[in-house]
């Protein structure tokens, strides 16, 4: 971020997921929406979009085990 940004850093890392995804985490998630209503805001029925937010949620646990499973191996390697 430049010296110039206003916007405040992201709490996930959004590299693999797709804008769908990260829209399902941010409607359901930070804003609360039931699937029926984040689902007709993407356009889905809440049953596709249930669908949307589980692998979204999914993909986000498994790239936090990774990471930490990692720091754990350099941390017992030092």
């Amino acid at each position: 971020m430049s010296s110039n940004d206003q916007s405040t850093p992201l709490k996930l890392d959004l590299k693999g997921f797709t804008a769908r995804q990260y829209a399902a985490l941010i409607l359901r998630d930070d804003l609360g929406y039931s699937y029926e209503r984040a689902g007709r805001h993407l356009g889905i029925n809440r049953f596709a979009f249930r669908e949307l937010y589980k692998r979204a949620i999914y993909k986000h646990e498994t790239k936090t085990i990774y990471a930490n499973s990692n720091f754990l191996l350099q941390q017992k390697r030092s």
